[in-house]
């Protein structure tokens, strides 16, 4: 196989099987970094995007390679443009990052790191200090020397580290990458001071979001910080004034409590009573699609101390049958149903009523077996409604 990559009559098509099954099966020593080395030469000027893309990952991937043969890859890679596509000039910084070349200029880079965050500590209050907190902290994951900025950033003392979260949980943006991941940071430091900046991530996804996940994760991971660290929510003030977001803000309000560990669930129930009532009333039609939204959300990244129970992120696991009177009601009416988003079509109009027919099969009794029995002929949703019978007999089954 590495002996016809370095067929020079070999097509593009050939070279990019070849480099798939590389990757999949290869080694990557030093032969191959001198075959990469020549097939950077020859293709690299009428080569397609990915087939670009995959010669530089795999060049990064020759690392073991001998330090004549590692430093030559080095040169060409360093020597390629890198102002023809982002992905590409991340790509070859990336591959580069592997191979070494970055690692003295990792160390040089610290300084700078050291400066950079010495900066925004010396203008706390400052918003555009704020943002460029948040951008040291995104540079520890995406960045030619993430490595330094990782390191400086962690080992920084406990106050200045908790000052810049503080910082760039001001300065970020809610569509921001990365504010997944400083909302888990955050919520993992266990200082109500911080996690209290998160309160601006409480509010509702946008309708006009464009990245449909991360506003989703971010409201939810926003609702289980401040539940895990024993917060009051805060007022919601104008925040709900628009029908879409009263349901939302009510489901966050549900979520919250149904968090509170430190809690009984009688007075979890009791505090949350009247956002449950909010919820039932659905005013705008979208429960079940918040619902659902909320509970397919990752909320992976921390975890609760030892003994107390995992985070929830069920709304209807606090408020069963509010689920299940939701669930008849979108199942019965499905016209009356709408998205979160903008862009709500018929598959997210199905995979809503599917999850109405899992709320039922998940909470109700054999009562509603008769009920789910009408869609057992449906195309879109037989097989929903199968589940969800076979889960409630599963439950008698065990109950037995």
């Amino acid at each position: 196989m590495i002996g016809l990559m370095g067929n020079p009559d070999s097509t593009y098509g050939q070279v990019f099987i070849l480099l798939t099954m590389l990757r999949h099966h290869g080694t990557f020593g030093s032969q191959v970094a001198i075959i990469i080395g020549a097939l950077l030469d020859r293709v690299w000027r009428g080569a397609p995007y990915h087939l670009k893309l995959d010669l530089i990952d795999t060049a990064g991937w020759c690392w073991r390679a001998e330090d004549p043969e590692r430093e030559a890859l080095i040169l060409k890679l360093d020597s390629l443009p890198k102002d023809q596509h982002v992905f590409i000039s991340t790509t070859i910084l990336e591959a580069l990052q592997h191979l070494g070349a970055l690692d003295e200029g990792t160390t040089q880079h610290k300084a700078v790191v050291r400066a950079e965050i010495a900066e925004c500590l010396a203008h706390q209050d400052d918003p555009d200090a704020c943002s460029r907190a948040f951008g040291i902290y995104s540079a520890c994951m995406d960045h030619p020397y993430s490595e330094a900025y990782a390191e400086v950033f962690n080992t920084l003392p406990t106050s200045e580290r908790a000052q810049m979260f503080t910082m760039a949980a001001r300065g970020a943006d809610s569509n921001a990458f990365f504010v997944v991941m400083l909302i888990t940071d955050i919520a993992g430091l266990s200082d109500a001071a911080v996690t209290g900046e998160l309160a601006r991530f409480l509010t509702p996804p946008d309708k006009d979001s464009f990245n449909l996940s991360d506003p989703i994760q971010t409201f939810t991971l926003a609702h289980l910080a401040f539940a895990s660290g024993a917060l009051p929510l805060p007022s919601t003030g104008s925040t709900a004034s628009m029908q879409e977001n009263l349901t939302w803000t009510a489901i966050g309000e549900v979520l919250y409590w149904m968090n509170r560990a430190d809690f009984t669930l009688e007075v979890r129930q009791r505090a949350s009573a009247s956002a449950m009532t909010a919820v039932m009333a659905n005013v705008s039609g979208n429960a079940i699609n918040a619902m659902r939204l909320i509970e397919q959300a990752h909320v992976e990244g921390w975890t609760r101390p030892a003994g107390l129970p995992p985070f929830n992120h069920s709304a209807a696991s606090l408020m069963p049958a509010v689920g299940i009177k939701l669930a008849k009601e979108a199942l019965d009416k499905p016209e009356t149903l709408t998205g979160t988003f903008k862009f709500y079509d018929i598959q997210e109009r199905t995979a809503d009523l599917a999850f109405a027919l899992a709320l039922i099969g998940r909470y109700s009794t054999t009562a509603d077996i008769a009920y789910l029995r009408n869609f057992i002929a449906d195309k879109s949703l037989g097989t929903s409604a199968i589940s969800a019978i076979r889960g409630i007999e599963e439950r008698l089954v065990a109950v037995a």
